[in-house]
């Protein structure tokens, strides 16, 4: 059996999902909320590669990170990761070997899908 090393999962992570509300003006509008039993979960971040952007006058930075978790069965590509005041979009998500004890969360930050 693989072993995960708690030293290495330090930080603590909230995770997001997006729902859809109909307003009173009957206008659909998406708000980030988030996901029950999912709002402290023990991380690995690892960066892993930056880069700076000009876009509408603005200097952003956006970079492609590592988060490792224990797994989760309620985690998918549609969800999102806050740390630190980052939005972490999750662009694909990668099980251990064994498919039993943690994902791997290839996520970007910067220009973030909500």
């Amino acid at each position: 059996m693989i072993k995960l090393n708690p030293l290495h999962m330090r930080f603590r992570v909230t995770f997001q999902e997006q729902i859809n509300t109909k307003g009173t003006d009957g206008l659909m509008s998406s708000v980030w909320t988030d996901i029950n039993g999912l709002e402290s979960v023990a991380a690995s971040i690892v960066g892993l590669s930056g880069k700076e952007l000009q876009a509408v006058g603005q200097s952003i930075s956006q970079y492609n990170a590592r988060i490792t978790i224990y797994k989760q069965n309620n985690v998918n590509t549609s969800n999102r990761i806050l740390h630190n005041g980052l939005v972490y979009d999750i662009i694909d998500i990668i099980p251990d070997p064994t498919n039993q004890l943690y994902f791997t969360l290839m996520c970007k930050t910067g220009f973030t899908n909500g």
